[in-house]
């Protein structure tokens, strides 16, 4: 799959029926969003918006890589370790031959 950088986001503001085309998709994206936050990210998802992000702003490739320590946000470290592939059982995670999950960190 090839991604083509995407065109700049119409706002609700200068939506009118004449220029509404895509509005249901981006209402899609946010209800994918929120319905994410409950049964979590898919690892092709993920792969997708880091290389939708590498496209449309090159100019990030050289920043660092953090991860929020809670949902809440409530502090960020950077990323130090590769991504492994293992089995998470909600609330730990150990590299097995049997994988069902990615730890990022």
């Amino acid at each position: 799959m090839t991604l083509q950088p995407r065109k700049a986001l119409k706002t609700r503001k200068n939506l009118t029926p004449e220029n509404t085309e895509g509005t249901e998709i981006r209402i899609s994206q946010r209800t994918q969003r929120s319905q994410r936050k409950e049964t979590g990210m898919k690892f092709k998802e993920y792969l997708h918006i880091l290389n939708e992000l590498a496209i449309n702003r090159p100019e990030i490739m050289e920043l660092d890589v953090i991860y929020s320590v809670d949902m809440e946000g409530n502090s960020y470290k950077t990323v130090h370790f590769e991504p492994q592939v293992g089995y998470f059982d909600g609330e730990n995670f150990e590299e097995e031959n049997v994988s069902n999950a990615i730890c990022i960190n």
